[in-house]
């Protein structure tokens, strides 16, 4: 018997149930190519953070990205993340785990402790209650790993902002304020 190419009907099943399948554990973000504004209230805080991130960007303080397909920022924001975990590894003696949420895509990152530095999980499910998380967007995500802005100055203007135990919100910004001052980690460049 010859072999039928699947129907319309049948191939938009499919990757229907393939997108269900794949999204299932994390909940769907930005970077899915959905219709309509990505972003929500997702987390307490992230309203706050976005208003200063928008606040930023009209006064020049950061620069956006430029718009590409959804694939392509879900490319991009990953690097970004990469180099954020990567550069707070390397001051990481004493840091909690933490999440990142990108407030835009409503991107969930998680960072666990792995020997001297962090393993990176992207786009995961929203942490638990009393999880330390940090909330921030691409363009201070952007600056950070691109050396223009500082943890200390970030956190003054509000595009990112560090919820959790006040003990383990303290460590991580040590650990953070350490890795993303004026001077860059020895060795350490940002992806291009």
């Amino acid at each position: 018997m010859p072999h039928k190419p699947f129907s319309p009907c049948r191939l938009a099943a499919a990757q229907c149930l393939f997108w269900a399948l794949v999204a299932a554990p994390a909940g769907a973000c930005g970077y899915h190519g959905l219709i309509g504004d990505a972003f929500s209230a997702s987390y307490p805080g992230s309203i706050d953070v976005a208003i200063a991130l928008r606040s930023a960007l009209d006064r020049n303080q950061l620069k956006a990205a430029p718009a590409v397909p959804p694939l392509m920022g879900l490319v991009r924001s990953t690097r970004w993340l990469e180099d954020f975990g990567r550069w707070a590894g390397q001051s990481a003696t004493g840091a909690p785990d933490f999440a990142v949420l990108l407030v835009e895509p409503g991107l969930w990152t998680r960072y666990r402790k792995q020997g001297s530095g962090f393993a990176m999980e992207s786009h995961v499910a929203m942490p638990s209650t009393g999880d330390v998380v940090l909330i921030t967007g691409e363009p201070a995500l952007q600056a950070l790993v691109e050396r223009r802005l500082t943890l200390a100055g970030a956190l003054k203007t509000g595009v990112v902002r560090i919820e959790g135990a006040p003990e383990a919100v303290a460590r991580l910004q040590q650990t953070l304020a350490a890795a993303f001052s004026a001077e860059p980690p020895r060795g350490l460049t940002a992806s291009r």
